[in-house]
């Protein structure tokens, strides 16, 4: 079972004081074991109740897969990869 909520048009000010407008989506998605995940999502697609399962479900989610998948596939099997992504250089020391 999946449920979605949104906000469209929803108005920020970034760092540099730039004015932005994107729309806000969340979704929740029961699997069939019973567990229960949350999901949620800035876009600039729009969204509606005719829009909202298939942004969520072909854009978002398959973001999320390509971007996990990436990093998983960087880490630990073709560049070995290590946990040293920081902005705090003391972090990056090794022992």
């Amino acid at each position: 079972m999946q449920g979605f909520r949104w906000v469209p048009q929803l108005a920020y000010e970034d760092s540099a004081g730039r004015p932005w407008q994107r729309n806000a989506l969340e979704g929740t998605e029961t699997t069939a074991n019973g567990e229960q995940q949350y999901f949620a999502w800035l876009t600039a697609l729009p969204l509606n109740r005719k829009t909202v399962a298939e942004v969520a479900q072909r854009g978002g989610r398959a973001r999320w897969k390509v971007e996990k998948e990436g990093l998983n596939r960087q880490k630990n099997r073709d560049l070995n990869l290590e946990q040293v992504y920081s902005i705090d250089p003391e972090n990056w020391k090794r022992d």
